[in-house]
């Protein structure tokens, strides 16, 4: 886990805070769009409806600790 939180790392620093659509725009020559927001934490933003995340994360920690409790793996 340590080695993988090493190599996310080194990505973030390597590659910035920018998202794919920048990356292409750059890359291929677009005009990039300035949306003037902010980047989130450490770049990252949820987009779309958070209460769906966050709906969709409870139901997945739920089912986890039941399946553990059920199976103990």
């Amino acid at each position: 886990m340590l080695i993988f939180l090493v190599i996310s790392l080194f990505a973030y620093i390597i590659t910035g805070d920018k998202g794919i659509e920048e990356r292409f725009s750059n890359a291929v020559g677009l005009p990039s769009e300035s949306q003037g927001g902010d980047n989130g934490i450490l770049g990252f933003t949820l987009e779309g409806n958070h209460l769906s995340y966050i709906i969709i994360l409870v139901l997945i920690l739920v089912v986890t600790a039941l399946i553990y409790a059920k199976y103990r793996v």
